[in-house]
């Protein structure tokens, strides 16, 4: 039924004649249409105005006041929090009843909100606002209390009731939140605090920006002295989004800030989050400088729980180098700590980053159990970054493993909840390891798809490893498509870019693949070359898939110019090192060559 209609059907059911109702609709509606002229809002804007108008509600002081507060709340507002945002209005129950029976507000299906029609609020918001009075100050104060509850993280006690509350109040919440910090004039500081507090909700649940933004532009205007801390939060809302060239220019002037207030620990703590941010973008040396200087600091001033998170972002920078052994013992030592004060989302990133490390070792079965450890303790702490990046590792495991559809399950879910959550490293990650996927199961135009959608964001986000990492599939598509000289270009630019970075893996995957373009083209002596200077990175670097991928090509070159007792010993070794990581097609496929390898060897 049209909402003019059912208010004038209120307010006959209320006592007012047919007549009287008639008159007074004539009499408003031409009022307004001197205000406004006339369209197909008129009839509701005068069904409005006569029920604000009738006995009912003008015989209650506090109706009106009370639909100015309903009217705040795009969301509805919830029963239970009326005592909480009325504390100055004792009788609103009524004013409740005189509103429900004009038809002005109604209950949601299980009667747990208020809620407003978008014409009345408008309405309301227009031409009846909350000004500076009391209902408005109570409305807000009860939202910054509720805004508090956004100090708390995963691994608190009350973290995950805390995020049901205000996820509950988002829309309301934002609605007050804007309202306060877009009027002129001084805004108070504890607006301020609150949006700082509901933002951090934010960066646990769905990181965005808009909200501390406003805060920091507000903070500017004002020349608050609090414009330090507010900027570090907005840096590390865009370092959780991937924004990694914005989040260091933010942080480092945050970083300023704190130095110029004589503030030691925000600008180490800047400085922390700068070098995790390099190491993201492989400045790895300079990364090195900003994270050690930062640790330096935190021992300096006596915290501990801040000197673990400077180990916990070296051991990482250890791991994209590639030393597994040292990062391990940084991050077993680190993960101590964390357990030690308590820290359970600190523990968690450091089991993450073990089983990431196991399964860059190919130690497949290992890497999974710890990871899935590592899975199930941050959903319990409500970390849901967390537990979406060992999902997506997971995925990669099993894709290695050649669990194509397992793998691809799992790498799909973590890029829905990166998206949710706006990571968009996250996502270029899980396309370009879905692109690594179809490669593997020979279905080369999607996957090429896939790895140049990946590689565009890299290179937006400014992650020169991922972009890298792309040019090396990109190549090996082109490869397995026989298209040998723009594969090799394509895998001499990657192998350069991994050069610079200092990534000796990736060095090593490219020089794989160039060695099977020689191997092809019978050049068996330059083959020989790069796919020994391969297998010795690997060995190195302890990648047993990789080391099993180069003996096997190996063992074929020997058995093809007739060293037979050199390709049973490669192929042998690759054999057994298929087997011990799972992948068994590739090792019955060194059986077979082992028996072609034997006959040789007795026949010659």
């Amino acid at each position: 039924m049209p909402l003019a209609i059912t208010l004038m059907a209120k307010l006959a059911s209320a006592g007012e004649t047919v007549h009287q109702l008639l008159s007074q609709w004539r009499t408003e509606r031409t009022e307004i249409l001197g205000q406004v002229g006339g369209d197909r809002r008129t009839s509701i804007e005068v069904s409005i105005k006569l029920s604000l108008d009738s006995r009912a509600v003008k015989a209650n002081k506090d109706a009106i006041k009370l639909l100015g507060i309903f009217s705040m709340l795009p969301g509805g507002a919830a029963v239970s929090r009326l005592p909480d945002m009325c504390p100055s209005m004792p009788k609103w129950n009524a004013a409740l009843r005189v509103l429900l029976n004009a038809a002005l507000v109604y209950h949601n299906v299980d009667r747990s909100f208020i809620q407003v029609l978008s014409p009345i609020r408008s309405y309301i918001m227009l031409r009846h606002p909350l000004e500076e009075d009391p209902q408005l100050r109570d409305l807000r104060v009860s939202y910054y209390e509720l805004a508090k509850k956004g100090k708390s993280q995963p691994g608190d006690p009350d973290f995950l009731t805390n995020v049901k509350e205000l996820s509950a109040e988002e829309t309301n919440m934002e609605a007050i939140l804007f309202d306060a910090l877009r009027r002129k004039g001084y805004v108070e500081r504890n607006v301020l605090q609150a949006s700082q507090d509901y933002s951090n909700y934010l960066y646990w649940t769905q990181p965005r920006t808009d909200v501390i933004e406003m805060v920091v532009q507000v903070a500017r205007d004002s020349h608050s002295g609090e414009l330090a801390g507010y900027l570090q939060s907005l840096g590390l809302m865009l370092e959780v989004r991937a924004q990694y060239d914005a989040a260091l220019a933010t942080l480092k002037e945050a970083q300023a800030e704190f130095v110029s207030l004589g503030h030691r620990f925000g600008a180490a703590e800047c400085l922390r989050s700068i070098g995790d941010i390099l190491i993201a973008q492989a400045q790895f040396d300079a990364a090195q400088t900003a994270v050690k200087e930062a640790h330096a600091e935190f021992i300096s001033l006596g915290n501990r729980m801040c000197a673990a998170h400077c180990l916990s972002s070296l051991a990482q920078l250890l791991m994209v180098q590639a030393q597994y052994d040292a990062a391990q013992t940084v991050l077993k030592e680190v993960r101590a700590d964390y357990i030690g004060v308590g820290d359970r989302v600190g523990a968690a990133a450091c089991l993450t980053l073990l089983g990431q490390i196991l399964g860059m070792q190919t130690q497949y079965d290992a890497a999974q159990k710890i990871l899935k450890e590592a899975q199930a303790e941050c959903t319990s702490i409500g970390d849901r970054l967390g537990a979406t990046i060992c999902l997506s590792a997971l995925g990669d495991i099993m894709m290695r493993q050649t669990q194509y559809d397992a793998a691809c399950t799992a790498l799909k879910a973590a890029q829905r909840e990166y998206i949710s959550l706006g990571h968009t490293l996250g996502v270029a990650d899980c396309l370009c390891t879905l692109g690594e996927s179809l490669i593997m199961q020979g279905q080369y135009e999607v996957a090429r798809s896939a790895v140049k959608e990946a590689q565009t964001q890299y290179i937006n986000l400014g992650v020169r490893l991922g972009a890298a990492e792309c040019q090396r599939l990109l190549g090996d598509i082109l490869r397995m498509e026989k298209h040998y000289d723009e594969a090799r270009t394509a895998l001499k630019e990657a192998q350069g870019e991994y050069t610079s970075l200092g990534y000796r893996p990736g060095v090593a995957e490219c020089l794989r693949s160039l060695g099977r373009i020689l191997q092809v083209e019978t050049q068996y002596d330059a083959a020989w070359d790069t796919l020994m200077e391969a297998n010795t990175i690997f060995v190195a670097v302890e990648d047993r898939s990789g080391t099993a991928d180069c003996q096997f090509t190996l063992g074929q070159i020997s058995r093809i110019q007739g060293r037979f007792d050199e390709a049973i010993k490669q192929f042998e070794e690759a054999r057994k090192l298929f087997s011990i990581i799972g992948r068994t097609s590739d090792a019955q496929l060194c059986s077979e060559e082992l028996s072609s390898a034997s006959a040789g060897y007795s026949s010659a």
